[in-house]
């Protein structure tokens, strides 16, 4: 993240009539255009997107069905469920649907921003494969058929019927989709506890670096402004001998030249450690200031 710090100051230098870049933008502008961060972001984004598949997996799936079909000699009529022998013209429509009522596992799961979390509930999920599913499922039938005098809508009205009715699924076997499942869950478990090392690794060593990167610019800015302050006086001092033609336009333009350096190396020692400064504040949250 510190690079995408230094670009932003760069371009903040680099740019300054378009806008002038505070301390806070430089570091809003890092976070936001950290890849580490991004892809956190869409971590959550698809934990968030799990967890509402598993609550819409408690609402019920409702599917209408129409078919239409002519069968010539011996057959079951498709809406009588007579054998007849002869041509027969069927027209029949359908509104199913059903619900799971248990299905072994937490469909109340709750996001929690904590990962590791959202994993043990994600393993606790997965396991509830091995476990029955009982689900609640209900119908609407209704349906023409030539082999009845009635006209077609008098048979669409007298051909209605209702169904309801309760399914229960026992896994047996699954071609050892749930242990591979299960297994992956785990992985997954264990990947995200590598990570989170990882991170806090990596998170451990920018504060150091940032720590002694502030201490060094410190140091560095007390002994550039010592050298500043002299190098300014032996200007000024350089300054009242050219004036009284003790030193030529040469040697004036070099004592400048050695006050500008001395100048610039305080300034860069001052801001950097003014930077580094706020970059410890901000690692540990508190409110960064101007100053």
């Amino acid at each position: 993240m510190q690079k995408y710090i230094i670009i932003a100051l760069f371009i903040g230098i680099l740019a300054p009539a378009q806008k002038v870049w505070t301390l806070e933008d430089c570091l809003d502008y890092a976070v936001k255009n950290n890849i580490t961060v991004k892809k956190t972001v869409l971590d959550k984004t698809t934990a968030s997107l799990n967890y509402q598949q598993q609550m819409n997996n408690k609402l019920p799936t409702i599917y209408g069905t129409t078919s239409l079909g002519l069968t010539n000699g011996s057959s079951i009529d498709p809406i009588t469920s007579s054998f007849v022998n002869q041509n027969i013209l069927s027209n029949s429509f359908g509104l199913s649907g059903n619900m799971t009522i248990y299905q072994g596992n937490k469909l109340n799961l709750q996001i929690e921003q904590n990962k590791m979390i959202l994993d043990q509930k994600a393993l606790e999920i997965t396991k509830a494969g091995y476990k029955p599913t009982l689900s609640a499922t209900a119908g609407l039938n209704t349906g023409f058929t030539s082999t009845q005098d009635y006209s077609y809508f008098n048979q669409f009205k007298n051909n209605f019927n209702k169904s309801v009715g309760l399914s229960l699924n026992v896994p047996i076997f699954s071609k050892k989709q749930n242990d591979t499942n299960v297994k992956l869950a785990q992985i997954d478990i264990e990947q995200n506890k590598l990570d989170k090392i990882s991170a806090s690794k990596t998170l451990y060593s920018s504060i150091e670096t940032a720590w002694q990167n502030a201490i060094a610019n410190q140091a560095q800015q007390k002994s550039s402004k010592v050298a500043r302050d002299n190098a300014k006086l032996a200007y000024d001092l350089a300054s009242k001998k050219y004036e009284f033609g003790g030193l030529t336009t040469t040697e004036l333009a070099v004592s400048r030249n050695t006050y500008l350096a001395n100048e610039q190396t305080y300034l860069q020692s001052k801001y950097m450690s003014v930077l580094y400064t706020q970059l410890l504040n901000f690692y540990q949250g508190k409110t960064l200031t101007a100053n």
